[in-house]
Parts: C-alpha cells; sequence; structure tokens
C-alpha cells in the first residue's frame, strides 16, 4: 500500500514504552516490542510517526483518512506516574485539554479540536496540525529577537491571551516551544492547553503540586498552584526575555530563583527602548498585584508607545556577536591625544560624519595624526554611511552650554569595551549625573573618551543644556571631576602606541598600507558580510581616535573601524 505522497506506509506501534515503533505495512506486531498493531486508529486516523513526549504520553502526527489524508495530531494519554491520585490527575488534565479546546478552538490562531475518544488502554485526543516552526526552534535558527521582533510577537499573541482569557481559561505554560509561526501565513499559534485550567472551576491540586515550566511560571504557580491572567502574563514575559537574551530563563531560575527578574536588563545583547523595557518589567514583577493585570493593559501600554521614539536614537537591532577574536593591538599615535587635552566643536559637530573632529584649544599642545593637505582618495563609501549615526543634539546653537551626563534608571551605567554587552567586555561603570565627553555613536550604543573610554547604552543618557545661546564653543567636562564608580584594571594599559619617540609625533600621519588593497572600512570591530561601510586606498591619511582588540577607529575621511595590520605610521625625520 501506498501513500499519496508515493512513500511506503509504515504502521507505528502504539506502545508509548516503544523504543523503535515504525512498522512496515502488513506487520500484524510490532518487531520492537511486540505489540498487535493498530492500522487505522478509530477505523481513520493513521497514525505516521512519534513528534513528541512527555510524562503524559505521545504525541504522533497522523492522516484523516476522511479527510483525504489531511494531516493532524493525536495526543496519547499514557501517564507514566505512580498511584491513583497521580492518575487520576493526569486524567483529568487531558480530558481538559480536549475540552478547553473544544471551547477556544474557533479562535483561528489555536489549534481545533477534532476528536476526543478511547480506544483500547489510552484515550485519545485527535487536533489540528500547525505547520511551522516554534519560537525556540526559531530561536536557535535565527539567533535572538530584535526588539521589532519582540513588539510584533506581543501584539500577535496578546489578542490570543485576550480570547483565552475572556473564557475564564488560564493557560499556565506559556514558553517558546508552545508557540508555533505558522508556516501560510507567519502568524503565531499558541499550542498546548494541557495543563490550561478554568479560572473558577478547577482541579483540586495536591499539596506541594505546581503545573507549569520552572523558569517561565509565576511564582503564584510554583508556591500555591495558583493562576491567574496575570500568571500567563508573566510567563509571556519570561518568553520574551528568552527570546531576546538567548538565555533560558530555568537556567537562571535554578540559581537565583525569582531575584533574577529584578535586573533582567543586565543581561540584553543590545539596549531596547524605555518603553519596552517598562512593559518587560511589569510583565515580570515577582508580585502578581503589581503586574498587568490583564491582555488589554499591556495592549494598551505597547500602542500608547508605538510612536514616540527611544530618547536617543530609533533602536536598530544589534549584529550578532562575532565569531572573530583579535590579539589586543598597540594604540595607534593620536589616541593619547585625546586624553591629554583634545576637545570637540560640540556634540552636533562630530555627528558630521564627513567633518574631521576637531582639536580644542590647550595650553599644551598635544601631538596627534592629521590629515595631509592634499584630501584622500576614497575607493567607495556606502551610500547609508552619513544616515548611520544621529543624536539627541538638534539646537547647534546651545552646544556650547550643553553636557551630556549618565541619566540610568538603573545606575550605575556600565561601560563596555565593545557596543555589545557580553558577560567579559564591562570595564567600567559611572554614576549618575557623570559629565561625558561623546565621540561616536552607533546603533544604539554611544562611544566616550572620557571620564574612561568605552561604550555605553545610548537610551541611558541625556543632555542637559543651560538657557543661555551664547556662540557655539568646545563641548568638554565640567570642572568638577566625575565619580568613576569602578573601572578595569587593564584600561591604564590600553592606551600603547607604534610611536616611541613622542617628540617626533607631531610629524607622524597614520596611513593606509594594505598589501591587498583597498582598505575595507567597517562599521563595527568586526569582520561580517554585511558591515562594510567603505573603502580606503593605500597611502589615504587617516585620524585615529581609538583601537581596541585588533582593530583601529578612524573618524577621517570617513568614520569607521579599519584592521590595524592595515595602515602604517609615516614620520618625517
Amino acid at each position: 500500500m501506498q501513500s499519496n505522497s508515493s512513500q511506503p506506509i509504515m504502521i507505528c506501534c502504539l506502545n508509548p514504552n516503544c523504543q523503535h515503533p515504525q512498522n512496515p505495512d502488513g506487520t500484524n506486531f510490532c518487531i520492537s516490542c511486540g505489540t498487535g498493531l493498530v492500522v487505522l486508529l478509530r477505523n481513520r486516523y493513521r497514525i505516521i510517526k512519534p513528534i513528541g513526549s512527555g510524562g503524559f504520553g505521545r504525541t504522533y502526527l497522523a492522516e484523516d483518512v476522511d479527510k483525504l489524508d489531511e494531516k493532524c495530531v493525536v495526543k496519547q494519554l499514557a501517564p507514566q506516574v505512580q498511584g491513583s491520585w497521580a492518575l487520576q490527575k493526569a486524567t483529568e488534565l487531558f480530558y481538559q485539554e480536549a475540552k478547553r479546546l473544544q471551547q477556544l478552538g474557533e479562535h483561528p490562531q489555536i489549534p481545533t479540536l477534532y476528536a476526543y475518544f478511547k480506544e483500547g488502554n489510552y484515550l485519545f485526543l485527535v487536533q489540528q496540525f500547525i505547520l511551522g516552526q516554534n519560537l525556540l526552534e526559531e530561536l536557535g535558527q535565527q539567533g535572538t529577537f530584535s526588539e521589532q521582533k519582540i513588539q510584533e510577537l506581543l501584539h500577535n499573541l496578546l489578542p490570543i491571551l485576550q480570547s483565552v482569557h475572556s473564557q475564564q481559561v488560564i493557560h499556565r505554560d506559556i514558553k517558546p516551544e508552545n508557540i508555533i509561526r505558522r508556516q501560510s501565513d507567519k502568524k503565531l499559534v499558541l499550542i498546548d492547553f494541557g495543563v490550561a485550567k478554568h479560572a473558577t472551576a478547577t482541579v483540586a491540586a495536591k499539596p506541594g503540586t505546581t503545573i507549569g515550566s520552572f523558569g517561565y511560571a509565576a511564582i503564584e504557580q510554583m508556591q500555591g498552584g495558583e493562576a491567574y491572567p496575570a500568571s500567563d502574563l508573566y510567563s509571556l514575559g519570561a518568553t520574551c526575555f528568552h527570546l531576546l537574551t538567548g538565555i533560558n530563563p530555568w537556567s537562571l531560575w535554578q540559581t537565583q530563583g525569582y531575584s533574577w527578574v529584578q535586573n533582567w536588563q543586565m543581561h540584553l545583547q543590545y539596549p531596547i527602548s524605555k518603553e519596552l523595557e517598562q512593559i518587560l518589567s511589569k510583565l515580570l514583577h515577582i508580585e502578581r498585584q503589581l503586574r498587568y493585570q490583564s491582555a488589554d493593559e499591556v495592549l494598551k501600554d505597547l500602542n500608547s508607545q508605538q510612536s514616540p521614539q527611544p530618547n536617543v536614537s530609533p533602536t536598530i537591532s544589534l549584529p550578532p556577536r562575532s565569531v572573530f577574536a583579535f590579539p589586543r593591538w598597540l594604540l595607534i599615535t593620536g589616541f593619547c591625544a585625546t586624553l591629554t587635552g583634545i576637545v570637540f566643536m560640540g556634540v552636533s559637530s562630530f555627528l558630521d560624519q564627513h567633518k574631521s573632529i576637531q582639536e580644542g584649544a590647550s595650553k599644551t599642545p598635544s601631538p596627534r595624526a592629521t590629515n595631509t593637505s592634499n584630501p584622500p582618495k576614497i575607493a567607495s563609501v556606502a551610500p547609508s554611511l552619513a544616515d548611520n549615526i544621529t543624536t539627541r543634539v538638534q539646537n547647534s546653537s546651545q552646544t556650547a552650554n550643553c553636557t551630556i551626563v549618565v541619566d540610568d534608571p538603573a545606575p550605575p551605567l556600565n561601560v563596555r569595551d565593545s557596543p555589545e554587552v557580553k558577560p567579559d567586555n564591562n570595564i567600567g561603570s559611572l554614576d549618575n549625573g557623570t559629565t561625558l565627553t561623546v565621540i561616536a555613536q552607533r546603533n544604539g550604543w554611544v562611544q566616550i573618551n572620557s571620564p574612561i573610554q568605552g561604550w555605553v547604552a545610548a537610551n541611558r543618557i541625556k543632555k542637559v543644556c543651560n538657557t543661555s545661546t551664547t556662540p557655539s564653543s568646545p563641548l568638554t567636562t565640567t570642572s568638577n571631576p566625575p565619580k568613576i564608580v569602578s573601572v578595569a584594571p587593564s584600561l591604564a594599559d590600553n592606551t600603547t602606541t607604534r610611536g616611541q619617540n613622542s617628540s617626533q609625533a607631531a610629524n607622524c600621519t597614520i596611513v593606509v598600507d594594505d598589501p591587498n588593497p583597498p582598505l575595507n572600512v567597517r562599521e563595527s570591530p568586526e569582520v561580517k558580510p554585511d558591515n562594510n561601510i567603505g573603502s580606503l586606498n593605500n597611502g589615504t591619511t587617516l585620524t585615529v581616535i581609538a583601537e581596541r582588540k585588533g582593530w583601529v577607529q578612524i573618524n577621517s575621511p570617513i568614520q569607521g573601524w579599519v584592521a590595524s595590520n592595515r595602515i602604517k605610521k609615516v614620520c618625517n625625520r
């Protein structure tokens, strides 16, 4: 016998403990375990293969021969439990799932119940098959979700929860595995109502019994077996956290209990808007009464915050962390000048990508690498380069009276050695109110070179201006020394240089010296297919402002990062 797909028919053994349930057509007894085989369950459903298993039994992919072999899902109740109470509980939960699906299945993003019956020694539930990937699989294949994808997820799932909760049903097990992105229309489908309960007519739980998934389930579920709409919303927040960070909440719960939700932001791989952060923080609040109480409340906040933009610039998803590791290299001449006397002509000036950062007045001139009088030849520049850096500062007439200061809702502000969040790249921290000297901004991060050098999240700083509109002058730090909470010990050693004779520095320039020109300029210190923003010919003079891990940051003739072993210092004798 052949199926419609011209593949040989295999008969699947329904013994939930069978290790090799697939059998050739025509076999009467399972080759592996000896159990009698059923060709068509209830004379209608042909079991194709197991697709999942758990404490309550197995789940199979099947075909409905009454519907031209349409695919469906068959769940088999075969609880791996001991004792009459546990068996009764499992049976009641299985019946509940069928009842909830029948009640909720009219929603287009919840699977439809087709049948519920007993055959032999087992109970079976047949439901709609959703072709697609669950979000845990999507996370594994595509990497962490951007803020935009998280907002789309919330807009997609919250109306489902509105419908579920309006019918007095609590799902109790929301997590990435139970959310499928349907292949046909890319909409999200909420599955697995196996532990769902009615908000009023509950199945009595035995003392000490918890239902839900550790890490995702709210504290009231774990401690008392209680569940409310706010409990599902907590699980939704934990799901968003997992997809944003790639960190399973279960791993944090194992070591920290529920305390991890108090500083969940520290695990972010890239900054997100304050608006989304506030929503997730409220979803993840330990105290049920302080969480959102309904999906409607979340949607209201989500919709009201669509128009306002983040404080610094629109949130842009950072690329995945680089898999390349470059040795720390010597810092190029000119960077020390930044530390000893360079000041900049206002924030709006440094944001112009085609202007050099100007050297401010200093009593003791500092040597630095500068451009030659001949304009450099730029081989190519990406069209979007001029739009790649934005700022909060809009009124240049007030620049001289403005400073950029730390404004972190959860101080101190972490300073990192690259524009990303990683466990090993925190090089210091700064208190609120500390004045910063900003030299660049990209993809939600701001680079500073005072009071310490590094990168900070752009939505954790603000501009403070006096009302005076005196003529523009260089933006510098205040006369009061800023308070540095902590600095990594290696920071002071991070400013070495190729040039050993400082007396010659003023007569030296840094130029492109690539054995395979032109030299690629990248938007971040890593090699990726999509971060090449331009290229420079050999001999082009560069203005260097920073160096880190085998890369050099330049701000002239264009802004970006170049490989430090593709440039050289040329000095007049």
